[in-house]
Formats: structure tokens, C-alpha cells, sequence
């Protein structure tokens, strides 16, 4: 004959039980923790929320956070706090930023102000715009125009200073597609990536250019088609369907590192240093890893959570983005950190070294990367 426990004891046992295993799982996790085997989990304390849906053309330079959302300027502060806020005197309008200076533009007028919100000039010309870039001192717009030798339609860069005087003009001619354009550096050294589709094989350019429009050194690429164009203050380096290759200023290669069956996703590119981040070449949105390449053309592997879907990349750190958390790596592959989210993130954008914009389905946040 035995006593069967109260109901109160066995609950008390159970209790026993349940803190006894709580406690040997917290040890566990303690002594991983200490081992480096799990990383430490940190709460959004680099994510600040903006309360409103931001626009996909948002930028970040030195002097704030930069956006036009229905014709309407609005600049931020680190914080997201607004600055101040400009109307335009043009419908449809897009916008392209530097460091320096603003541009506006329109159907065939464009604008260029400061971050005081100064109007430095407007403008019409013949053409519509289709593309703008701008530096320093310096406005390049895209237009299409019709050659005068054989009549045929070809694409046009058009160089303007800050009084809205055009200083030069390229003509890229009945076979050649602009790709890309921009300034660089103090001097506003003017670049232009375009491709030839006219023989067998394309062949992609890279040319570079005064502000007078006059060609200080040519690069032909006839081995693959060149997507993207990066400038440091001693490199040109093109990355393409197949290969990334760095490029002295007078268009002597220096190195390359095979990239076919990845894309570029991010980059961080200084005045002396250059790290981009590469993706697998593929249909789906989910990335499993990322290649981490140097300015010597090097780089690392790093298998990445599941579920990530977008990533930033900074001179210290990768940052991989999934709908509940950001993974922080260091330069070596090796994980940093953890960083919930506490909202399902559905998409990214990098502005800057120093910050990215996060969505979810009804507002975006500004995180601070660092």
C-alpha cells in the first residue's frame, strides 16, 4: 500500500522539473555563448522607424537624407527627422544627387540647387532627358538625338556647369548604347560606360572624359559585356558577365578575378578603398551566399542565413538582410552579430557607408550601419 501525491505536490514537482531543466538549458547556452558558438542576439537599437512609406529614389550623402516624393523635395537628418522641405516647379520630376549639389529634371528642363535649397540654374534644351548625373561643378544629362552624317538616332551626353552653360558634348554614335554615367572626385572626372551591339561579338567602353567633352583615355572590353563601373582615386575597376577587372587611369589592366554566375549586389567605394559585394546570378530572390571582394581583387565566401533576400556592405562590415533579422560580418567572414528587425522587412536599399533603408509592407526605417 503506497500514498498517492496531492494534486499540489505533483504541480510543485513539476515546477521543480521545469526550473531544473531552465536552468541546465540556460547553462548550456551560457557556455555557447562563451565558446563563440552562438553569436549574441541584440534588439533593433541601429533601426529607427520613419512612421510613412519612403520612395524607392531616396539618397544619403554628407549633408542628410534626400528624396522626392511627388514633386516635392525633402530633406533628413540622420534621424530622420525632417530638415526642410522644397516644392518643385515641374511635374513628373526625377532627381539625382552629389555631395555638392542637386538635380531636378523633367521632359527637357532640368534644375540644379544646393542643400540650402540655392537654385543655381534652370534650363531647357532640345531633347528629352532621359538620364542625369552630377558632380562638384559639373551636370551631365542623356539625350537622343540624330547623327548628321547618316541620320540615324544615336545617344548624346551633354555636359553643363553650374551657370547652365554647356561646356562639351559626346556623341556615342549610331551603334553605341549608354549603360552608365557619372563624375568622380573633386575634378568632376566624367565616365561613360557603353556598349557597341554592331559586330559579332558587343563590345563594352569605358570612356573617360574632361568636362569639355574632350577624351582623356579609352577602355575597349570585347571578352564580356561590362554591368557595372567603379571609381577610386587610382582605379577603374568594371565588373561584367563573366570577370571584374581593375584598370589603371591610362587603361592598363591590373588584375581580374573570375565572377561568372554572380552579380553585384552592394558596394562600398572610397577615395582609396573599394569592396563590393557579390550574389549568386540567379532567378531566385533568396541568397545563399555572398563573395566579399577587395580592391587587389580577392575575396572571401560567406554562407549566409536562410532567408535572406538583400545585402549592404561597408569598408568594415557585411550586412545580410532577412524579413526578421540583419546577420552583421565582420571582414573576415566571421558573424558579428545578430539584429532583429521586430518587423517583416520585405525589401533593402544601401544609400551610403553610413546608412540603408529598410521596408515592410506599410512604412520604411532608417538603419544606421555601423
Amino acid at each position: 500500500m503506497y500514498l498517492k501525491p496531492s494534486k499540489r505536490k505533483k504541480a510543485r514537482m513539476r515546477t521543480i522539473f521545469i526550473i531544473i531543466a531552465a536552468a541546465a538549458a540556460a547553462g548550456v547556452v551560457a557556455l555557447l555563448f562563451l565558446l563563440g558558438v552562438i553569436p549574441v542576439f541584440s534588439m533593433s537599437g541601429n533601426i529607427s522607424s520613419m512612421d510613412k512609406y519612403m520612395p524607392d529614389a531616396i539618397f544619403a550623402n554628407k549633408n542628410g537624407i534626400l528624396y522626392n516624393e511627388s514633386d516635392t523635395l525633402y530633406l533628413l537628418d540622420k534621424d530622420g527627422v525632417e530638415q526642410w522641405q522644397l516644392t518643385l516647379e515641374m511635374t513628373e520630376s526625377k532627381t539625382v544627387t552629389s555631395p555638392a549639389l542637386i538635380c531636378n529634371y523633367s521632359g527637357k528642363t532640368m534644375q540644379v540647387m544646393n542643400y540650402s535649397k540655392e537654385q543655381m540654374f534652370t534650363t531647357s534644351i532640345d531633347s528629352e532627358i532621359m538620364d542625369a548625373a552630377i558632380g562638384v561643378e559639373a551636370l551631365a544629362v542623356l539625350t537622343q538625338g540624330v547623327a548628321e552624317e547618316t541620320g540615324a538616332t544615336q545617344h548624346l551626353v551633354s555636359i553643363f556647369n553650374t551657370n547652365g552653360e554647356q561646356t562639351g558634348q559626346v556623341s556615342m554614335g549610331s551603334t553605341r548604347q549608354v549603360i552608365d554615367f557619372d563624375f568622380y572626385g573633386d575634378t568632376d572626372m566624367f565616365w561613360v560606360l557603353s556598349l557597341d551591339t554592331a559586330n559579332v561579338l558587343p563590345v563594352s567602353y569605358i570612356n573617360v572624359y574632361k568636362t569639355d567633352g574632350s577624351m582623356t583615355f579609352n577602355i575597349m572590353i570585347n571578352t564580356q559585356i561590362v554591368e557595372s563601373v567603379y571609381v577610386t582615386d587610382s582605379t577603374i575597376f568594371a565588373s561584367g558577365t563573366n570577370s571584374i577587372s581593375s584598370y589603371t587611369y591610362f587603361g592598363e589592366k591590373q588584375a581580374e578575378q573570375q565572377v561568372y554566375g554572380w552579380r553585384p549586389a552592394a558596394q562600398s567605394v572610397t577615395t582609396g578603398s573599394f569592396r563590393l559585394a557579390y550574389v549568386p546570378r540567379s532567378g531566385v530572390q533568396e541568397v545563399e551566399a555572398v563573395r566579399l571582394c577587395t580592391a587587389d581583387l580577392t575575396d572571401i565566401h560567406i554562407r549566409v542565413p536562410q532567408g535572406v533576400f538583400s545585402v549592404a556592405v561597408t569598408q568594415d562590415r557585411l550586412y545580410a538582410f532577412s524579413a526578421d533579422n540583419v546577420y552583421v560580418y565582420l571582414q573576415d567572414g566571421k558573424l558579428e552579430r545578430t539584429i532583429a528587425t521586430d518587423s517583416q522587412i520585405v525589401k533593402v536599399k544601401q544609400l551610403s557607408d553610413n546608412y540603408a533603408v529598410l521596408w515592410d509592407q506599410q512604412k520604411s526605417y532608417i538603419m544606421a550601419l555601423q
